[in-house]
C-alpha cells in the first residue's frame, strides 16, 4: 500500500532551489517542478505504452493553479485521455473561432454598397464608361434611389432573392423600366462580388428564384407609355417650321426625323462620319444607347437628308461637329432639343391655341401633352394608323 505524500509548500520549493534533478511536489500523481534559472517550472509526468509525457505549465501560473489544472489532467489520463491531445484539440477550436469572428466581422463590414463601389471603380479604372459617362451616372442614379436605401447597408451576404423581390416588385409595378435596370445592376454587382474571395460569396441571389418571386410583378406592370409624337400627316408642318427656325437645334432635329434616329447621336455627329458620294452616316459604338459590338450602325441617307446636310455644309466651317452649338461650336447640350420644342410649341400655341402637341397621349390633366424629339424621330418610319 502506498504512503501518500504530503504536498510540499512553496516554501519548500523554493528551499530546493539549485536543485540539479527534477523532484515531485506531491498534491497530484506525476505533478514535478524543474528550477530554470532560479524559477520553478511545473510540469505533469506521465507514462503510456513504454512512453513517457510531459506536460509543462506556463511559467507565470502559481503552484495553486498549477495543482488545480494538473488535477484536472489527471482525469482525463486515467479516462486514457493525452492531456497534450486535448490542449492541441482546444487551441485548433479556439483559433477556428477566431476565424469564424473575424469572418464575421469582415461579413459585416462588406455591405452591398462596398461591393458596388467596388465594381464601379473596376469598371472605371478599365474604361466601361470611358466613352458613355451618362451611363455611370444613370446608375449612381438608380444605386441611390433605389437600391441603397433598401439594401446598401446589408451584409452583401445576408441578401437573398426574397430581399430582391421586395425590392424589385414596387418597382416592376409602376417602372418596369428602372426596376429591369436596377436588377441589371445588382446582377453585376454580385458577379463581380462572386470572383472577389473578401467576399466570401458562394452563389448569388439573382436567381430563378428571383424569377419565380417577381413573376406576378412582371406581368402585372404597366405598359411603357409611347414618347409623344407629332401626329404623320402633321409632319410637312413641324418641317417647315423648323427650317424656317434655322437654329442647329432646330436643324439636328429635323435631321433625326429624317433618318429616324436617336438625339445622342445627331447632337453629337460629325461630318468624317458621313459619306455623301455613299449617302450613309455611320454612327459610331459610343454614340449609340445600344452598346453590342456588331450592332450595325449604318444609316441610309434620304435625298432630303442629303440636302439638309448639303445646305449646311459650310455654316460652321471651323467646327467637326454637324449640327454645333452656335454660341461654343461644341456638341449641343443634351437638353437643346426639348428646349428647342417648347419654345417652338409656346410660339405655335399662341398662334393657334393647340401648339405642337400628341392628341392620343394626354397628360394628368387629360390635355394633349407636347411633342417629343424621341416620339417624333419616328412618325415616320412607324406612323400611327389614323
Amino acid at each position: 500500500m502506498s504512503i501518500q505524500k504530503k504536498p510540499l509548500t512553496l516554501k519548500e520549493i523554493e528551499m530546493r532551489k539549485g536543485s540539479p534533478s527534477d523532484f515531485p511536489v506531491h498534491g497530484v500523481v506525476g505533478l514535478y517542478c524543474r528550477y530554470t534559472d532560479s524559477s520553478p517550472r511545473y510540469f505533469l509526468r506521465w507514462k503510456k505504452d513504454g512512453k513517457t509525457f510531459k506536460k509543462f505549465y506556463p511559467a507565470h501560473f502559481s503552484l495553486s493553479e498549477v495543482r488545480k489544472l494538473a488535477m484536472v489532467d489527471r482525469v482525463h489520463i486515467n479516462s486514457g485521455k493525452n492531456p497534450l491531445l486535448l490542449d492541441e484539440e482546444q487551441k485548433l477550436k479556439e483559433k477556428q473561432k477566431e476565424e469564424e469572428e473575424l469572418t464575421k466581422k469582415l461579413n459585416q463590414a462588406n455591405t452591398f454598397k462596398i461591393a458596388s463601389e467596388q465594381w464601379i471603380n473596376f469598371e472605371e479604372e478599365n474604361g466601361r464608361w470611358r466613352q458613355d459617362p451618362k451611363g455611370i451616372k444613370n446608375i449612381l442614379i438608380r444605386l441611390n434611389k433605389h437600391i441603397y436605401p433598401v439594401i446598401g447597408d446589408t451584409p452583401i451576404r445576408e441578401i437573398n432573392s426574397r430581399m430582391l423581390a421586395d425590392l424589385l416588385n414596387p418597382l416592376y409595378q409602376r417602372i418596369p423600366e428602372t426596376a429591369r435596370q436596377c436588377k441589371t445592376i445588382i446582377k453585376h454587382v454580385f458577379q463581380f462580388a462572386l470572383v472577389n474571395p473578401e467576399f466570401n460569396l458562394i452563389d448569388s441571389p439573382v436567381s430563378e428564384g428571383l424569377l419565380t418571386l417577381t413573376a406576378s410583378a412582371r406581368k402585372a406592370s404597366p405598359e411603357a407609355d409611347n414618347y409623344p409624337a407629332l401626329p404623320f400627316k402633321e409632319i410637312p408642318a413641324l418641317v417647315s417650321a423648323l427650317l424656317k427656325n434655322q437654329s442647329s437645334s432646330s436643324l439636328a432635329i429635323l435631321f433625326s426625323v429624317l433618318t429616324a434616329t436617336r438625339s445622342k447621336a445627331v447632337r453629337l455627329s460629325t461630318w468624317d462620319q458621313i459619306d455623301m458620294e455613299k449617302k450613309i452616316w455611320t454612327i459610331p459604338r459610343e454614340n449609340d444607347k445600344k452598346k453590342e459590338k456588331n450592332r450595325n450602325r449604318t444609316i441610309c441617307l434620304s435625298y432630303q437628308a442629303i440636302d439638309l446636310l448639303r445646305a449646311i455644309r459650310h455654316r460652321f466651317p471651323i467646327s467637326n461637329y454637324i449640327f454645333p452649338s452656335q454660341v461654343t461650336l461644341r456638341a449641343l447640350d443634351e437638353n437643346a432639343f426639348s428646349v428647342c420644342i417648347k419654345k417652338m410649341h409656346r410660339t405655335k400655341l399662341k398662334q393657334d391655341g393647340i401648339g405642337w402637341v400628341d392628341p392620343e397621349i394626354l397628360d394628368d390633366k387629360g390635355c394633349p401633352r407636347m411633342i417629343t424629339q424621341h416620339g417624333t424621330a419616328r412618325s415616320l418610319s412607324c406612323p400611327r394608323k389614323s
